[in-house]
């Protein structure tokens, strides 16, 4: 609990997501984080309504609303597999 609400951090490998109401925690955490583990490499923060993320598009630019968009990613799936199956034959 963070002023008084529920600071989120979701982990998946080496990537991680921060959620809080006020953003300035969601900062405070980014500073922290760049401090902590600059040793390791330059800590990327990408903020804003548009992520991309294993493959998804996220958007979250209508309120109360997330569209996830895996066309591309499915395109190059099924373009590999193709040329998977030509490498075989």
């Amino acid at each position: 609990m963070v002023k008084s609400a529920e600071h989120t951090v979701v982990f998946h490998v080496d990537d991680l997501k921060s959620s809080h109401k006020d953003p300035k925690v969601n900062d405070d955490f980014a500073k922290w984080l760049e401090q902590t583990y600059w040793k390791q490499g330059k800590v990327k923060i990408n903020l804003g309504k548009l992520h991309e993320y294993l493959g998804m598009k996220l958007d979250l630019s209508v309120r109360g609303k997330l569209n996830v968009d895996m066309r591309d990613y499915v395109k190059e799936i099924l373009e590999s597999f193709q040329l998977l199956c030509v490498k075989m034959m």
